[in-house]
């Protein structure tokens, strides 16, 4: 973190500032940020631990702008394409979105979606992207967290997500494709030390990916802004965005053994049988929630299941 926030202080742009809201750690962290003496970096530290997704909602209410841009991941961030995403904010003034969609950043440009599914799926997330970060109107976020408030609050890591779906039923979201958060190189080569991998810190664990569509679920089903057949599509897109999350993020991090190293991370292989058990207690969890459709329920959730299955294949035999 420390190395991130200098990089970006050496900017001689003054339109951002940097807003750190320190959860009661125990290492160094906080007095090596207090060292650093420049107004656009603000550190506060809070009283007593709250669990993440208050935080996430904490630092964004500390920060004195228009605009909240919250990194999710600890990466560089090139600061001649930061100015850039603040000229672009400037310019187009948009509502809510992402940054920096892995595997899919090759041509730098912006995409605008609609308001309603194409927003929710694009904009929001259906549990099949990770972007690097997600940014918003300081104003629209703040209104939507307290809507949502009463759905995440068992928290859950997915709150950013959750607020953009329900954001994207109202509001049209901008994507914007450009590659200004990087890999961490230094440390790639360095060969930083992994942490050791468990199921309930991975983010692909299925527990985890259970949880959040649930909550994603509710959100959107608590929109009055859209009908009852778009709130059935956009819920079994996401069913199928965070069955195939599961399996194919592994897939993706076996081919990419530099992912491995950006997160910092030891990895294993789910075997198939875990990976079916995880995908059966999902569609489960999803058919006692949902129930629209119910004649051509079994035809979607087969063609979905199918997709699992082979995705729980190819996994299987990545090496």
């Amino acid at each position: 973190m420390i190395a991130t926030v200098r990089t970006l202080l050496a900017c001689s742009d003054n339109r951002f500032s940097i807003t750190i809201s320190d959860n009661v750690s125990t290492d160094d962290t906080v007095r090596e940020l207090k060292e650093i003496k420049d107004d656009r970096l603000c550190v506060f530290s809070l009283d007593k631990k709250i669990p993440a997704y208050e935080n996430y909602n904490q630092v964004i209410q500390f920060a004195d702008a228009n605009y909240v841009l919250h990194i999710l991941d600890k990466e560089c961030i090139d600061t001649e394409y930061l100015v850039d995403f603040i000229d672009f904010l400037e310019r187009e003034k948009p509502n809510f979105g992402l940054v920096d969609i892995f595997g899919r950043n090759t041509t730098e440009r912006f995409c605008k979606y609609s308001k309603g599914v194409s927003s929710i799926l694009n904009g929001g997330g259906r549990g099949d992207t990770h972007p690097s970060g997600f940014y918003y109107r300081k104003d629209l976020y703040s209104l939507e967290y307290e809507r949502i408030k009463p759905i995440i609050k068992d928290g859950n890591l997915w709150v950013l997500d959750i607020v953009s779906a329900g954001l994207g039923a109202r509001y049209d979201s901008v994507v914007y494709y450009k590659p200004f958060i990087t890999y961490n190189k230094s440390e790639i080569l360095s060969g930083k030390t992994m942490s050791p991998y468990t199921d309930k810190t991975i983010y692909w664990y299925g527990g985890k990916r259970i949880d959040s569509l649930k909550l994603f679920i509710k959100t959107i089903i608590t929109q009055n802004e859209i009908g009852r057949i778009e709130k059935e599509h956009i819920l079994y897109s996401m069913l199928e965005g965070h069955l195939l999350n599961m399996v194919w993020t592994q897939v993706v991090f076996f081919q990419d053994k530099q992912r491995c190293n950006h997160y910092g991370i030891e990895t294993r292989k789910i075997k198939a049988k875990e990976s079916i058990n995880w995908m059966n207690c999902m569609i489960k969890d999803f058919c006692k929630e949902v129930k629209y459709s119910i004649p051509l329920r079994f035809l979607k959730l087969s063609i979905i299941y199918v997709k699992g299955l082979r995705s729980i294949a190819l996994l299987n035999r990545t090496k």
